[in-house]
């Protein structure tokens, strides 16, 4: 008798409701958009922990993506208008959704999972960005979940009156990453996935949220690995580098019981009332790089007592994450993000003596300005936090962790390697890309893919298609290097930076 494929329609029952996706690009692979995981935060549930969804009746329909969370745009002409944002996405704060790419034809596989986190400065992004897609990982067997969460004051806002109701605030968009979290934990095996297999991931503002998760007493025991992208943090007590600190909630409180003094309401209900819009058009809200106006009202991960009660970056100093799998990394160009050409070297001086420390500029002394560029070549901030991070796990006696670098300048333009220009490369996307892609960008994101793959499904990124990759270790400070070539090599660590990392780490 001939042997055909069974039917397939692609329902699967969550623990609120059947919910239906549809065939992929590649008609083997099901993806499920736009689905909740926590009812809509809005009118008197702004500014409160996700709440569970409420069960439904019969089928919904999943797919299409869900609304995006209110922020705001970027401009066509922009680098990252041009590279990621080329259209305009339903903004709405009902936008607790995630997406889920699955080679599942019917659940049982207990496949590994990688949860994505997006970045975007806890102020943008999402999780539909066209450079993310999982069909790629799902052609090496790996379910990807992508979701979106709460930005900007939507979701890192604190007042008094909001600790007053919950006992803690802000942190809101962290708590949403987390529900999203735990509802794949209870979700993904109807997807064909293994809810002890998952192995979280995010780049930028996703990556310290990454570490958030790991670092969260509301996590514990249940996160398979971590993928950092630029980059792990290291919080010293004490310490002028701010990367990887978190506000104390006290501080943020005082704040945010300043702006609705500033935005006239009476109370936080009636805040509550206030559009997006509105709220961004509070004083002190505005923002304009370009003009150096910066707003008197920032928002970001909180010390809040509930999410965190350490920041990620102080357990990665004290040697409390965790003891998993993490593979940390960051792009070549991304040492230019701040900087560029000094201007003015008696500010360079005062500011790398604010941050390192009086014998910074006694042991490398600077006498002119191409002194001074020639060290700040060498200061890429997010691979100096890499590295001490790594030097933090092994002094704790933790898992090696794998180190990578990005180094491969995308074509057509002068932008090199920079911030997130590896995302089409380890989604699989490039082909989306507007530029004009060759072999050597297919063939490079294959293997990144892959690497990825493996990590998720052996806790370890070698396998077949990805050139051998050694664990940084105390002997071996050795990373991979993406690029036209692949290859695992010592991290040519200077002396410069021998000096920065024993000072982020040293107790």
């Amino acid at each position: 008798m001939a042997n055909f494929y069974p039917h397939f329609d692609r329902i699967v029952t969550t623990d609120c409701g059947k919910i239906r996706g549809a065939a992929g690009a590649d008609p083997k692979f099901s993806v499920y958009k736009g689905v909740p995981y926590a009812k809509p935060p809005v009118g008197q549930l702004r500014w409160r922990r996700p709440q569970p969804m409420d069960p439904w009746e019969g089928v919904k329909d999943c797919v299409e993506f869900g609304c995006i969370a209110p922020q705001a745009l970027h401009e066509v002409d922009s680098l990252y208008g041009k590279e990621f944002f080329q259209h305009e996405e339903t903004r709405s704060e009902d936008c607790l959704y995630l997406n889920i790419w699955t080679p599942s034809m019917g659940g049982g596989e207990k496949l590994p999972v990688l949860f994505w986190v997006h970045g975007g400065a806890l102020t943008g992004g999402y999780g539909s960005e066209p450079e993310f897609d999982g069909e790629a990982f799902c052609r090496e067997g790996v379910i990807l979940v992508t979701c979106n969460y709460r930005l900007g004051i939507l979701g890192f806002y604190a007042n008094s009156e909001l600790i007053a109701e919950e006992g803690s605030a802000g942190n809101y968009g962290h708590m949403d990453q987390i529900a999203a979290f735990h509802w794949v934990r209870r979700n993904i095996a109807a997807f064909g996935g293994d809810p002890d297999r998952i192995t979280i991931f995010g780049q930028s503002a996703g990556a310290s949220s990454v570490q958030t998760m790991a670092a969260s007493a509301l996590t514990e025991g249940e996160i398979a690995g971590c993928i950092i992208m630029s980059s792990a943090s290291v919080a010293k007590p004490g310490a002028g580098d701010m990367m990887g600190r978190s506000l104390p909630l006290s501080d943020a409180a005082a704040m945010g019981d300043e702006l609705l003094k500033d935005s006239g309401c009476a109370s936080t209900d009636e805040l509550r009332k206030l559009s997006f819009d509105a709220l961004n058009a509070l004083p002190g809200m505005q923002m304009d790089f370009a003009k150096g106006i910066f707003p008197k009202y920032r928002f970001g991960t909180i010390l809040d007592g509930y999410v965190l009660t350490q920041s990620g970056g102080a357990k990665a100093w004290a040697g409390t994450l965790p003891d998993i799998p993490f593979m940390v990394g960051n792009t070549a160009g991304e040492g230019n993000m701040f900087g560029g050409r000094i201007a003015d070297l008696d500010q360079w001086k005062a500011q790398q003596t604010a941050q390192y420390g009086q014998e910074f500029l006694q042991k490398f002394p600077v006498q002119t300005i191409d002194d001074a560029q020639a060290i700040a070549g060498q200061l890429h901030g997010m691979m100096m936090n890499n590295r001490a991070f790594c030097e933090c796990l092994l002094r704790a006696g933790k898992k090696a962790p794998y180190v990578y670098l990005f180094d491969h300048a995308l074509p057509g333009s002068n932008d090199g390697s920079f911030h997130s220009s590896e995302l089409w490369y380890v989604f699989g996307t490039v082909g989306r890309c507007w530029r004009p892609m060759t072999g050597v960008d297919f063939d490079l994101s294959r293997v990144m893919t892959r690497a990825w793959a493996n990590f998720a499904k052996n806790a370890n990124p070698n396998g077949e298609g990805v050139p051998a990759w050694r664990p940084y270790t105390a002997g071996d400070h050795c990373h991979m290097v993406f690029g036209e070539t692949c290859e695992c090599r010592d991290n040519g660590q200077t002396p410069v930076q021998d000096y920065v990392i024993a000072g982020k780490i040293e107790k």
